[in-house]
């Protein structure tokens, strides 16, 4: 079973030409990314942000975050209570890093997107001028 599966793809690999290689590279470098902000943008909680808030602020001790969404609020909760004097800048500098973490790879994933049907169309172009060469001759 395994050992057709792995000659299937190998026939599908070299029929495929030389445009095969770089599609299944971007396929999985596409889905590694995918996968990183899948696990990246994991919501912590499912109750509504202003539950989790009030939860978490009624709690005493700060509980470790398991989400994107419980990460902000307890990092929200801790600046806010040290009452700075400017509350939004502060919470824009902490955010920060949240916000890196959930943009990470967007323009990877957008340009595989791109790319991808191009490299598609080169390949059917190419087989299309392969054909025709050989009905040719």
């Amino acid at each position: 079973m395994l050992a057709n599966l792995v000659n299937d793809l190998g026939f599908f690999f070299e029929v495929g030409g030389y445009v095969m290689p770089p599609l299944i590279a971007g396929t999985i470098v596409l889905w590694f990314a995918i996968g990183y902000r899948y696990a990246a943008l994991k919501r912590g909680s499912v109750r509504s942000p202003r539950v989790l808030l009030h939860r978490i602020a009624d709690e005493p001790s700060v509980r470790r975050p398991k989400g994107l969404l419980d990460e902000a609020v307890v990092v929200g909760l801790q600046i806010a209570r040290q009452d700075p004097p400017h509350l939004r800048r502060y919470l824009d500098d902490a955010f920060g890093e949240l916000e890196r973490r959930t943009r990470r790879f967007q323009k990877l994933i957008t340009a595989i997107v791109a790319v991808a049907p191009l490299t598609g169309l080169l390949g059917t172009v190419v087989g299309m001028i392969e054909t025709f060469d050989s009905l040719g001759d």
